[in-house]
């Protein structure tokens, strides 16, 4: 069983549970300070963009969706952050590469293999949280001066950047 403290609440199930335990049961308890990839609060920031984005494009030959612009940003802006984070991620990418080369012959196998790499595979979770405000920096600079979409951040989401 995991407990993530996060209220007084959640702390106070997770020390009944511990006063539960049997101490015959050869039971470990392990307190460990949570590693964040990235925040909730950067996931939905760039989900609220999505939409905008997805909205206010819709009819300028651009019609993605929010799921879309998410794996065209990914696409466009991942792979060079994700590298810098972590050099490992450039065998991760260059595989991407290989696959996409052996399949260049075949234009609906490779754009299926595409969209299944960055919706499945290449996944932000692996994104440290600087990591991340990089990357949404660099979506909200690149739809202002591509798509001269000034993207909205609520004040409550404005500390994800």
């Amino acid at each position: 069983m995991k407990f993530n403290i996060v209220n007084e609440q959640v702390k106070d199930n997770c020390l009944e549970e511990i006063k539960a335990i049997d101490v015959n049961d050869k039971k470990v308890v392990k307190i460990m300070t949570a590693q964040e990839s990235r925040s909730e609060a950067q996931s939905r920031l760039r989900w609220l963009w999505a939409g905008q984005a997805a909205k206010e494009l819709a009819g300028v030959g651009k019609g993605r969706d929010k799921m879309e612009w998410n794996l065209y940003w990914k696409a466009t802006f991942m792979r060079p952050l994700l590298i810098e984070q972590d050099t490992d991620y450039e065998i991760f990418f260059e595989d991407y590469d290989d696959h996409c080369e052996l399949l260049k012959d075949n234009p609906v196998v490779l754009k299926n293999y595409q969209y299944h790499f960055w919706e499945l595979i290449a996944r932000t979770e692996e994104m440290k949280v600087k990591t991340f405000s990089e990357f949404l920096k660099q979506i909200e600079q690149y739809m202002l001066h591509e798509w001269q979409l000034a993207l909205k951040t609520p004040d409550d989401l404005r500390y994800a950047l």
